[in-house]
C-alpha cells in the first residue's frame, strides 16, 4: 500500500511541477485512478509528502428532498454519499425541526439526508445531488406525458413514478 501511496504523490508533484496543462490534467487522471483503485485518501497523501500538519475537518450537511417523490429521492443521496466516501443518515422535517439558518424552519413536508464527510467531498456530493436530482424530474416529466395515461387511479399514477424514480436512482 505504501509504494501506491508513494507513486501517487510522486503523480501528483509532478503535477503540480508540470508546464503543460495537458501533461498535468493526465498526472492527476492517473493519480485519481490509483486513489480510488486502491482506496487512498488524502490524509494518506499528505503523510507521504511530509506535510501532516494539514488537517481537515468532518463537517455535517444537508440534502433537502420534498415533494411527492422526497421518499424515494433520499435514497439518491444515500447513494452518492456512499460512492463518494461519507456517511449519512435520514430525518424527517417534522420529527426535527432544527432551524437551518435563524429564523428559517424546515418544510413540514421534507425529508433530510444528512452527510457527515470532509468539505471537499460535500462540495461534490452537493453538486451531483442537485445535478442528478434536476436530471431525474426533467426524465421524469418526460416519461410521465409518454407512459402514463390520465384516466389511470392516482395511486397508480403514483406508483408508475415511484418504479422510475427508483430504476433512476439504481441507475
Amino acid at each position: 500500500m505504501a509504494d501506491y501511496v508513494d507513486k501517487i504523490a510522486k503523480l501528483m508533484a509532478k503535477a503540480e511541477s508540470s508546464q503543460f496543462p495537458a501533461e498535468a490534467d493526465a498526472f492527476l487522471v492517473k493519480a485519481q485512478e490509483l486513489m480510488t483503485e486502491y482506496s487512498i485518501d488524502e490524509a494518506m497523501l499528505r503523510e507521504a509528502r511530509g506535510r501532516e500538519d494539514v488537517v481537515e475537518q468532518i463537517e455535517e450537511r444537508s440534502l433537502s428532498y420534498t415533494g411527492g417523490m422526497r421518499k424515494v429521492l433520499k435514497a439518491l443521496g444515500h447513494r452518492i454519499a456512499d460512492a463518494n466516501g461519507a456517511r449519512s443518515f435520514w430525518r424527517k422535517g417534522r420529527r426535527y425541526p432544527k432551524p437551518r439558518q435563524p429564523g428559517q424552519k424546515l418544510p413540514p413536508h421534507s425529508i433530510d439526508v444528512v452527510v457527515i464527510g470532509f468539505p471537499k467531498d460535500l462540495d461534490r456530493i452537493e453538486m451531483l445531488n442537485t445535478s442528478l436530482t434536476l436530471q431525474c424530474m426533467t426524465a421524469l416529466s418526460k416519461f410521465s406525458k409518454e407512459h402514463i395515461d390520465p384516466s389511470w387511479h392516482r395511486a397508480t399514477k403514483r406508483n408508475e413514478k415511484r418504479e422510475f424514480v427508483l430504476g433512476f436512482v439504481n441507475g
